[in-house]
């Protein structure tokens, strides 16, 4: 019979809390393995993330980032979807490449631009395979040449030319092109995505030829801070362009904290949907937009802004 003989012992002092917190991460290791199981089903393949980021978390928990953001753009442009399935679309500002895979199942072709070099190689992973999406590892804006990003390792979404994270951040090395001067090949240009974090007048001043050209659809994002004078530099550019604005925002905003809290008791026990609306404004209110959209007006009439009542276009 062996007998076994111990060499060492390790002691690991726990006190409640900690024995709490141990049984806690458990049970969410578990429910995040079978949610992987899950989302890596429905996508047919894995997708690489940043660990410990927000955006990884975003995806490890739900499949996707900004999940209910994309559907509800996607329902409000159902009208005019065949159009958009044999167009264009420029994801710029991609990170990982969450949208670009998105936009992949929508258009015909994605170009996805990219310029941290770390977060590129993410994005060139996710997109292998994917036969219509291209990824460049450059960004855009109005004048060519080398500039520094402000890394934010706790959201690499959130990286910045113009801003700088407190805390947890790095410079890197980045290189920007205009979308002018690289775009004359471009035949079928009808939607970009600009997410660059305060830097995208930048990107339309550098872009204004080719999107009075082509009059994409554009969604991007705006600080509240960008405003001054009642609007921003980016939605005056579009204005003279003949764009018209709309983003969307939950049934309930607007009404007092105590019916908004009421609204979403109510809604958790009776009801298993919420509900969503399309606005338009003649001017945009300062506020923070994650998905501001701007309507050139050859589609304006099929979106349903000519009819549009009370400034709401139904989602």
């Amino acid at each position: 019979m062996r007998r076994m003989k111990t060499i060492t012992t390790y002691k690991k002092h726990c006190t409640l809390l900690g024995l709490v917190e141990e049984k806690i991460n458990k049970k969410m290791t578990k429910r995040i393995e079978k949610l992987s199981a899950k989302h890596n089903h429905n996508r047919q393949g894995s997708i690489a993330v940043f660990a410990n980021e927000h955006i990884g978390i975003q995806i490890n928990q739900h499949g996707i980032y900004d999940k209910l953001g994309l559907e509800i753009l996607f329902h409000f442009l159902s009208p005019i979807s065949n159009q958009l399935s044999t167009g264009l679309a420029m994801d710029i500002g991609a990170n990982i490449g969450n949208h670009s895979l998105y936009f992949s199942d929508h258009f015909k072709k994605v170009r996805s631009f990219e310029p941290n070099p770390a977060t590129f190689t993410l994005l060139s992973f996710n997109l292998r395979g994917i036969s219509n999406a291209i990824p460049f590892n450059f960004g855009l804006g109005q004048e060519s040449g080398q500039i520094e990003l402000n890394e934010n390792m706790q959201n690499m979404g959130e990286s910045s030319i113009v801003y700088k994270t407190q805390g947890n951040t790095r410079t890197v090395k980045i290189e920007l092109k205009v979308l002018d001067e690289i775009s004359s090949e471009i035949t079928d240009l009808i939607f970009m995505k600009i997410d660059v974090e305060g830097y995208e007048h930048s990107v339309l001043a550098g872009g204004a030829s080719t999107i009075e050209r082509h009059q994409p659809i554009i969604v991007l994002e705006q600080h509240a801070s960008e405003f001054s004078d009642g609007s921003t530099d980016s939605i005056r550019l579009l204005s003279k362009l003949g764009y018209k604005f709309c983003w969307h925002q939950s049934a309930s905003k607007g009404k007092g904290w105590l019916r908004r809290q009421s609204d979403i008791l109510f809604n958790s026990i009776f009801r298993s949907t919420q509900e969503y609306k399309i606005v338009t404004s003649d001017t945009v209110p300062v506020g923070k937009y994650g998905m501001l959209m701007a309507i050139p007006k050859r589609f304006q009439a099929a979106l349903g802004f000519e009819k549009s009542e009370g400034n709401r276009l139904d989602a």
